[in-house]
């Protein structure tokens, strides 16, 4: 341990300042991980939420169409429509609600909790229920014994969702 001789006026002198540019660079390297742990998870956050619109409007204008034969008007028009359309609304009121009631700390948050829940639903639900829609067209299509159309959305024959 280096120790210090004071100087009449009360300060240190000599060599007690190397340590303590030692401490400086060290808190000032922590600063700097840390500043860059948060720089790196906000870039991760901003890339998931990229991801996510863009798989939302990729999502969205593949199912959203209209159906020209009795196959795709059950599927399109009343599977992703009517019961994805009613599921997608559901889920964006479902997560207003919650932002409103659960994460709302005060009074004064409750508007903006609100808005942000249902945004945060809306991006994310809208595709989810867009594709139960699609699901649940498909299935009523195969329970009345209708054969897919060529030009269908889906893995089978090479086109993608």
């Amino acid at each position: 341990m280096i120790e210090c001789s004071r100087s009449r006026l009360g300060g240190s002198v000599g060599r007690c300042r190397e340590p303590l540019k030692l401490i400086v660079r060290r808190v000032s390297l922590m600063v700097a991980g840390t500043f860059l742990l948060r720089i790196l998870g906000l870039a991760l956050l901003l890339a998931l939420a990229t991801y996510v619109l863009w798989w939302g409007v990729r999502t969205c204008c593949a199912l959203w169409r209209r159906g020209t034969s009795r196959w795709g008007v059950l599927v399109y028009n009343y599977g992703v429509r009517l019961f994805g359309g009613m599921a997608a609304i559901g889920i964006i009121f479902i997560g207003g609600y919650v932002g409103a009631t659960v994460v709302a700390v005060s009074d004064a948050d409750v508007t903006r909790c609100m808005i942000a829940g249902a945004l945060l639903a809306a991006i994310f639900g809208i595709p989810v229920a867009l594709g139960m829609g699609y699901w649940w067209g498909c299935e009523m299509a195969r329970f009345y014994g209708l054969e897919p159309d060529a030009d269908r959305p889906d893995a089978k024959n090479g086109a993608r969702l």
